[in-house]
């Protein structure tokens, strides 16, 4: 990381306050450039709490800005830092205009969940969330919008997708995704927040498999789906395994 500023006020051996300052934690690319810059009235680092702070910021992307605010917190290292991250704005004629503004909770080196609270003019208010973990043997994300009355619908509307994976016994190893959505229309209002490339067809889906390559494997396996069904185009839902067990030369 590092930049340049018209002046330097160093206030102990931790802490740096620069004035007219630009800032950039990214590696340069050939020309010189670099991907994120921030420009700032005022900026101050503090590298022992792992923070800095900008007045009178503008973040650019190779140049353009994207983002302007009075006061700007960020990490001045790679390691991660809980706070308020940029606010996504989306507007659409099913939701009208939708505000959500994330935060990230940075609870554990393998531990770390994002909140996002908005609110949508024509549905009300939601929140997303999103919790990853890491274990010595096991990994996985957790992802669960909720929206406790959507105006427009007249109910509650809720997304959960998680992703699970990790060790067994005798060199095995396992994944488990599980998706599910509230009703038949939340692909139509909320494609976006569905983490699938069909997204009337959602997985759950458990595998074990043991051995490895250039050896006999074998596998157990366990699918179901939920069809999102649609009066004026319904679709079939592909075969489920109940269970599938196997075995194969890889």
């Amino acid at each position: 990381a590092g930049g340049q500023a018209a002046r330097l006020d160093f206030l102990g051996r931790h802490r740096v306050a620069a004035i007219d300052a630009t800032y950039s934690s990214c590696t340069p690319d050939d020309t010189g450039q670099y991907a994120w810059v921030l420009e700032a009235s005022g900026v101050k680092l503090d590298f022992e709490n792992n923070e800095g702070v900008a007045t009178g910021a503008v973040l650019r992307f190779y140049g353009v800005p994207i983002l302007g605010a009075p006061a700007l917190s960020f990490p001045v290292s790679e390691a991660r830092k809980s706070g308020w991250l940029p606010p996504s704005v989306n507007l659409d004629s099913r939701s009208g205009f939708e505000l959500a503004v994330p935060y990230y909770w940075n609870i554990a080196p393998q531990l770390d969940v994002t909140l996002t609270p908005g609110i949508a003019t024509r549905r009300g208010a939601f929140l997303g969330s999103e919790l990853r973990y890491l274990t010595s043997a096991h990994a996985g994300e957790l992802q669960f919008d909720l929206m406790p009355e959507d105006r427009s619908a007249g109910q509650a509307r809720h997304l959960l997708h998680l992703q699970h994976r990790g060790a067994l016994p005798l060199q095995g190893r396992y994944r488990w995704t599980h998706t599910r959505a509230s009703d038949d229309d939340y692909w139509k209002d909320f494609e976006r927040n569905i983490p699938s490339l069909t997204p009337r067809l959602l997985a759950s889906d458990a595998r074990a498999d043991w051995g490895g390559a250039g050896r006999w494997q074998a596998y157990a396996r366990v699918q179901r789906w939920q069809v999102l069904q649609d009066l004026d185009a319904p679709i079939d839902a592909p075969y489920a395994r109940m269970p599938q067990l196997g075995m194969l030369r890889s």
